[in-house]
């Protein structure tokens, strides 16, 4: 039996994930490489984090971008991974805020490229992470919320 198949075309979402992680990384790849980081925050560690992270999912990308697998575990695997994936951007959107709205942020003068990288990547993450957050909620509320019990709610048409 076959494992392995090839896909037929790529989803949206696999462009996206490319798209993002390929610019994200690229930039992560020119600041760690090209710019000073004198900060007295810990910014570097947060670009350390972020790069090393996309270039682990960047790989995951090209081995599950080409094949479909057909074994269950192996998909409930990869699942699992992009779970644990979006709970790693996070904690990173998180760590990074923490940081860059620290009172004692002096990258903005001392290392601006990093301070605005970092900045770029709390709001488009977090913007990103909006989206899917209503997506899921709108998902869940047309699954789970049957009409009757909207009844409540909803405008009499009796006069």
């Amino acid at each position: 039996m076959q494992e392995v198949e090839s896909k037929r075309k790529l989803t949206p979402a696999d462009g996206a994930h490319i798209f993002y992680a390929g610019i994200f990384l690229s930039g992560s790849f020119i600041i760690k490489t090209q710019h000073p980081h004198d900060c007295s925050v810990d910014l570097d560690f947060f670009n350390d984090l972020l790069f090393y992270g996309l270039l682990l999912w960047t790989t995951f990308l090209i081995i599950t971008l080409v094949p479909r697998y057909k074994n269950d575990g192996l998909r409930l695997f990869f699942n699992l991974l992009d779970l644990i994936y979006g709970l790693f951007h996070l904690i990173l959107v998180c760590y990074g805020a923490t940081q860059y709205y620290s009172e004692n942020n002096d990258c903005g003068k001392l290392a601006p490229a990093l301070n605005f990288f970092t900045h770029l990547y709390i709001w488009v993450t977090g913007f990103t992470g909006g989206i899917v957050l209503i997506g899921f909620l709108v998902w869940f509320f047309k699954k789970f919320v049957r009409p009757n019990e909207l009844a409540g709610f909803q405008k009499s048409t009796d006069i």
